[in-house]
């Protein structure tokens, strides 16, 4: 917000007053929307990725993988988890963000309310583009 505060030591005595204690955690419902879903997919996915890749891709058992095998093996399936955890976590994101969505005029509406308010195709918006951060 362009001329609230120049500093960090004039914004948060200023937040404080207009806000309360709560302001300073106004972002921690939307990351824990993304970051919860996110990490419990890495989690239930990669393992079992890498297992799958052992049984079905790689032609010979874990055991008598070099180093540099194994190494691929686990890019591969972190890069799949990855994929996975995008699919997860991609509507979260673009629930809060307000720019891509022109018909939602006011900020001040809650997370839920948002989402309800948007049809499942636009939370995917851009997720084409999302695979180049993977």
């Amino acid at each position: 917000m362009p001329g609230y505060a120049d500093t960090l030591r004039q914004a948060v005595p200023k937040m404080y007053i207009d806000e309360g204690l709560t302001g300073f955690y106004k972002g921690l419902v939307p990351l824990w929307m993304r970051q919860i879903p996110y990490t419990m997919m890495k989690f239930a996915c990669f393992e079992r990725t890498v297992e799958l890749l052992y049984k079905y891709v790689v032609p010979k058992p874990r055991s008598e993988c070099n180093k540099s095998e194994q190494l691929v093996v686990t890019f591969a399936a972190g890069y799949i988890a990855g994929v996975f955890c995008a699919i997860v976590s991609h509507p979260a994101d673009t629930v809060g963000f307000v720019g891509i969505f022109p018909f939602v005029k006011r900020r001040k509406k809650n997370l839920i309310d948002k989402s309800q308010r948007k049809n499942i195709l636009l939370q995917f918006t851009y997720f084409d583009k999302r695979f180049i951060y993977i």
